[in-house]
């Protein structure tokens, strides 16, 4: 690849990033992403959060702790809002943002500086586990997935927490799920409507 693209590529990050530096940009995107009603914007606007989570480090470095601090750490909130919609109304495009937000926290919850800070969030671990019993779960087998997944990480990383929780909201059952995901998962082997149907 030339050296003069990924010049540009550099610069063009550097910009983008001097752009959402500011307080009140990001301010801005979170408004939106909880007070919203338009779907389009709702999932661009977590796109953007989920980028920067899964970004270079010198991007996590800059833009992360001034979103973690103005409130993108309590995802609980925006995750009960859409597990609600679930139950009230099922709309089928709300399954995308539901799966987008799951993404974000997941990929929030492998960065070191904030790790500890998602998997020791009660809230957010009572949230999945309901989402995994869902009854209805293969209506939305994306997002019930990547709930699996991140209790899993969950589990791995806060195992006192999981002790806890085992004798209040958790089952045998939502504990085997997410080993089998993971088993399934490093071989290769994922059949997500069979399993999610099981």
């Amino acid at each position: 690849m030339p050296a003069s693209f990924i010049s540009s590529k550099r610069l063009k990050v550097f910009f983008l990033v001097e752009a959402l530096q500011p307080e009140h940009i990001l301010c801005r995107i979170l408004w939106i992403v909880e007070n919203t009603l338009n779907i389009q914007l709702l999932e661009k606007s977590i796109n953007l959060l989920l980028a920067i989570a899964e970004s270079k480090q010198d991007v996590v470095a800059i833009l992360l702790p001034p979103l973690m601090k103005l409130g993108l750490h309590d995802s609980a909130d925006l995750l009960s809002v859409e597990i609600s919609k679930l139950t009230e109304e099922r709309p089928p495009e709300r399954y995308s943002i539901l799966d987008l937000i799951l993404q974000t926290v997941e990929a929030l919850s492998v960065i070191d500086d904030y790790s500890q800070e998602i998997c020791s969030n009660k809230e957010l671990l009572q949230l999945l586990v309901q989402l995994i019993k869902h009854p209805d779960k293969a209506e939305f087998a994306n997002p019930s997935v990547t709930a699996s997944v991140l209790t899993a990480n969950i589990l791995t990383d806060a195992t006192d927490l999981a002790l806890r929780y085992h004798r209040t909201c958790f089952s045998y059952r939502v504990y085997l799920m997410c080993f089998l995901l993971l088993l399934m998962i490093s071989k290769h082997e994922v059949q997500f409507g069979a399993f999610l149907q099981g």
